[in-house]
């Protein structure tokens, strides 16, 4: 999953080289911690959250029932 969400979002955003993305595991969930500047933020969320429903949709096939969340980060 965290392979497939650094090639999305690098591809999204046009300063791939300032994104950072981390990654915790607490208990049985992932949380995906998505650090990009601020002029960014809104191409990742897109126009009403549409993107970032796109891109936890993705995940979620990818992960195959595995719990997770996305937190993003003004760096």
């Amino acid at each position: 999953m965290n392979k497939l969400l650094n090639y999305i979002i690098s591809n999204i955003v046009s300063t791939p080289e300032k994104v950072k993305i981390t990654l915790e595991q607490a208990d049985e969930e992932k949380l995906f911690t998505i650090t990009l500047p601020k002029e960014e933020i809104g191409t990742v969320i897109g126009s009403g959250g549409k993107t970032i429903k796109a891109i936890k949709t993705l995940l979620s096939l990818k992960g195959k029932g595995e719990n997770f969340s996305l937190e993003i980060k003004e760096a």
